[in-house]
């Protein structure tokens, strides 16, 4: 369907062959043919619909396609973000508990040398 588009000259130059074929034999030569305007029948037409069709839907489903895939890796950083920022929080937590250990047993051991 494309390709009867594109290829007009193609076409006009198979045209002009045929065509002199035919009118050598009556002396006359034709020296140029160019297809100016093609319409295509109703088939065709309803084929070329149904491609323009097809080809607006999958490039709706690329698309789509994309933006799951976008949304997959937006989630999967926020998760690891999150992991992250939860190990990070732990790791304070066991620190703070163990430096308060630390001050309890000082002040404690403190006392007890004062006593």
């Amino acid at each position: 369907l494309d390709e009867s588009f594109s290829s007009r000259e193609r076409i006009n130059r198979a045209l002009l062959k045929d065509l002199n074929a035919v009118t050598r034999t009556w002396g006359v030569e034709i020296t140029r043919v160019e297809i100016q305007n093609m319409e295509p029948s109703r088939d065709i037409l309803a084929a070329m619909e149904l491609q323009m069709a097809a080809e607006r839907k999958k490039r709706a489903a690329i698309l789509k396609s994309e933006g799951e895939r976008a949304t997959f890796i937006n989630e999967a950083e926020g998760r690891a973000a999150a992991a992250v920022a939860n190990a990070e929080a732990q790791r304070k937590t066991v620190v703070l508990r163990a430096q308060a250990e630390a001050e309890r047993q000082r002040v404690e051991a403190d006392g007890l040398r004062t006593a």
